[in-house]
């Protein structure tokens, strides 16, 4: 999470001075980073809700998110170059979702359903 909070800078910061490969090849490696996160963050997303009420939470979550951190994005964005002066300042709002996350992220727990006793159990070979 750090490290995309650190990528971001950079590619935008070389957009600017001109450094269209640099500022590309940091977009990608944002892009793979965000790209192996997904499935996970889903995962981790549904184990967090009971079974019954799982698909209304999950699109109840999703949603909030996306209208806040999406729908907002334009007008924060403009009014963070408008307050600064400098096209990137966005970058800010990125690292603050960034930290907001990985602030969520780190005071999540592990959910780990009770094993029955013997649900896992593996019959023994015997050798004759």
């Amino acid at each position: 999470m750090t490290m995309l909070m650190e990528l971001g800078r950079p590619a935008g910061r070389g957009l600017r001075v001109g450094w269209q490969m640099a500022s590309q090849g940091a977009a990608a490696l944002l892009i793979a980073f965000d790209t192996v996160g997904a499935g996970s963050c889903l995962l981790l997303l549904t184990e967090k809700f009971p079974a019954r009420v799982r698909a209304t939470c999950l699109s109840i979550v999703y949603s909030i998110g996306v209208s806040v951190f999406g729908g907002f994005a334009q007008f924060i964005v403009t009014w963070l170059i408008r307050i600064t002066g400098d096209p990137i300042s966005p970058d800010w709002y990125v690292s603050a979702g960034a930290v907001a996350t990985l602030c969520v992220a780190l005071r999540m727990r592990e959910v780990a359903l009770p094993r029955k006793s013997g649900a896992l159990s593996v019959p023994e070979l015997s050798a004759g």
